[in-house]
């Protein structure tokens, strides 16, 4: 049976199981997770962000946008007053999970996942708002349990520029884990052969090593290993092509994640391919 099938089955099964009463802080088996604003209050026509803080039990693991070879993405999906509208999740740098055979990408230990939120500019000061999201995850170690909960923050709205919530700094410490955009000074090119991806990278300096993250499934053979090599201030990296890699791939989209001696980072682009 195919992995993701299997593991959205079982989600299905779980989540099904699962109570719904509505909480800003839930506790499950091995993750428990958090949904807090990064503000104490609302303004008109200003937006707002809103985090989930999930804390992972040791050994286990949640999953990036694009898992890898196996499990499913947290999925959040909200309820929300009208006017309101929310922005994709902002998506933290992964880490490389070796499984067995496979490579997944996710998180172990901390996770934040950020989402705006966009305040119409008619919301009313005195208003109480309630932000419910109903969270869905699959947390994994050598079995996947699913879980689910239904979470909501209510904040007020005033006239005055919000002052930082409580946990704000969380905030501070999730903003430097997102990826950066990738430097317009920066140059990135590819091409693609029978078996490889061949990416080359100009710009970047001090560079101990790399790794690429796709953000689209089945173009990378995941658990095949990444050969980086770095020369007169160019990057190479090489990655074996999915075998179920569909054919006309013009381009290769994903993370880059450098590593200097100062640590790593990682930086989003779209990498244009050309026939070797």
């Amino acid at each position: 049976m195919n992995p993701r099938l299997f593991f959205a089955a079982l989600l299905f099964i779980g989540s099904a199981a699962l109570g719904a009463q509505a909480t800003s802080v839930t506790n499950q088996p091995h993750v428990s997770v958090e949904m807090i604003s990064q503000t104490s209050t609302l303004q008109a026509g200003e937006p707002v962000t809103l985090g989930f803080h999930f804390k992972i039990a040791k050994g286990w693991h949640l999953y990036w946008s694009n898992p890898g070879d196996s499990g499913l993405a947290p999925e959040f999906i909200w309820t929300l007053p009208e006017g309101f509208t929310a922005q994709p999740v902002l998506w933290p740098t992964p880490q490389r999970l070796p499984q067995a055979s496979l490579m997944d990408y996710g998180y172990k230990n901390d996770v934040f996942f950020m989402v705006p939120i966009q305040v119409p500019l008619d919301a009313h000061p005195g208003a109480v708002i309630t932000f419910s999201a109903r969270a869905r995850w699959l947390v994994c170690d050598e079995i996947c349990v699913p879980g689910r909960a239904d979470l909501e923050v209510k904040m007020v709205v005033k006239n005055k520029k919000p002052g930082p919530s409580k946990k704000a700094k969380l905030f501070t410490a999730a903003l430097k884990s997102l990826p950066l955009a990738w430097p317009e000074r920066w140059k990135a090119r590819g091409s693609l052969d029978g078996k490889d991806f061949h990416l080359t990278l100009s710009g970047p300096s001090k560079v101990t090593d790399a790794w690429f993250f796709p953000l689209h499934p089945n173009q990378v053979d995941n658990p095949v290993a990444q050969n980086f090599r770095a020369q007169s201030g160019v990057l190479r990296l090489d990655l074996k092509r999915s075998d179920q890699l569909a054919s006309g791939v013009q381009t290769l989209e994903g993370l880059v994640v450098l590593k200097t001696k100062d640590g790593s980072r990682g930086y989003s682009l779209a990498i244009p391919l050309s026939n070797p």
